[in-house]
């Protein structure tokens, strides 16, 4: 893509704090005491017209991937322009889990809501799990997990897909691990391999999960110092073709199709999409156009992936496209964030009804010690979306 050296000449001529004409930051879940995380989410708007985003949020003193997590709830009842105070949803503690991040919403076809997050356990055991709600999220079901095969699988927040069969899709990296345990079953070390994507499917709205044909590779991997295909998403294409998109280390986000719902994808190919080390959240906005937002500037540029000791992931700017004809051309990227001491990614994306649309992704700084630890959630206008 020819906009890479556009977007380097921009950067130094918009304000790190200031919002984009046309955007507008309405919450900032900053770390603090006992909280040295808030991590990725995912909206859904409640039958009575409020708006429920759920994330992660860090207790202890760690904010690495594994420490203890549990999933908080805010709502909006003013279509987006405030959120309450936070309030605890799912306890790691309660459940004797590691901790859950990536939470993903689904509509059930009865009009429960169904939430699925990833549930991390001793022993590199990473897999979703899913709970119900039959009074829109004031109680909730037990836990079920989708995957009953042990193992590390990746299913990025936001990610869940029906299509229109109504077959439902959890779009997974399985990252195989050899690991060697201590006498008390903890690893004490371990060597991560190439992922695969493995799609696991249930035709039954949610009821029962299964593999979905025989997943996806890299064609060519740099040894074990590939990370190979990792957090995955998926679209629907109005033909009905089942797109799926991938994060590499390759520079590049790396997709391919599927003509049967999933069960078999034609040879894995580098997209349009420029990317650092990062994934690219993509969905359809109700009136058929389709949305990306990402980072396009890959690592081997000379990005940075350390700012003053602090991991950024290289993950800025942050940018949005929008696709008129389904996902065959995208609009020249526009920049939302571009501080290149921060870092941006997991975006979850939602739309109103008024057309604007709301993201909540991570924006942690140096300041942060992470990109990972700070939430921010951001409002697009109509106007900015219309004018993209």
């Amino acid at each position: 893509m020819t906009f890479l050296t556009d977007l380097a000449d921009k950067l130094e001529s918009i304000s790190a704090r200031a919002d984009v004409k046309g955007t507008k930051t309405i919450l900032e879940l900053a770390p603090g005491a006992n909280n040295p995380r808030n991590s990725e989410g995912a909206f859904v708007t409640l039958r009575d017209g409020k708006i429920l985003f759920a994330y992660s949020r860090y207790h202890g003193s760690s904010h690495d991937d594994g420490a203890s997590a549990d999933v908080y709830g805010m709502i909006s009842d003013d279509n987006g322009k405030t959120f309450s105070k936070p309030y605890l949803i799912l306890s790691n503690e309660q459940h004797r889990a590691q901790n859950f991040m990536s939470v993903s919403f689904l509509r059930k076809e009865n009009g429960d809501l169904a939430l699925i997050t990833l549930r991390k356990d001793e022993g590199h055991q990473c897999r979703p799990f899913i709970m119900t709600s039959a009074d829109e999220g004031m109680t909730w079901s037990e836990l079920a997990p989708c995957i009953q095969t042990a193992g590390y699988f990746v299913l990025n927040n936001d990610r869940v897909v029906r299509l229109k069969s109504g077959r439902i899709l959890l779009p997974t990296a399985y990252i195989r691990t050899n690991c060697v345990f201590d006498d008390n079953g903890k690893v004490v070390k371990s060597t991560w391999k190439p992922c695969r994507a493995v799609v696991y499917a249930s035709d039954d709205d949610g009821q029962s999960w299964y593999e979905l044909g025989a997943g996806v590779d890299m064609p060519y991997l740099n040894g074990d110092r590939s990370s190979g295909l990792q957090e995955p998403g998926v679209l629907q294409l109005n033909n009905g073709v089942v797109w799926m998109f991938f994060r590499t280390d390759l520079g590049r986000i790396y997709e391919s199709f599927s003509l049967d719902d999933g069960y078999t994808w034609t040879p894995v190919q580098p997209s349009k999409f420029t990317s650092a080390i990062s994934p690219i959240s993509i969905k359809r906005l109700s009136g058929g156009d389709i949305l990306a937002v990402w980072n396009p500037v890959p690592v081997y540029n000379g990005r940075s992936e350390v700012v003053d000791g602090t991991w950024t992931g290289g993950r800025t700017p942050l940018v949005v496209a929008i696709s008129h004809d389904d996902g065959k051309t995208f609009s020249s990227p526009t920049t939302i964030e571009s501080d290149p001491r921060s870092g941006y990614a997991y975006t979850a994306i939602h739309e109103l009804s008024d057309g604007s649309v709301l993201l909540g992704y991570c924006a942690g700084s140096v300041k942060d010690k992470c990109m990972l630890n700070r939430l921010r959630i951001k409002k697009l206008s109509p106007e900015f979306i219309q004018g993209l």
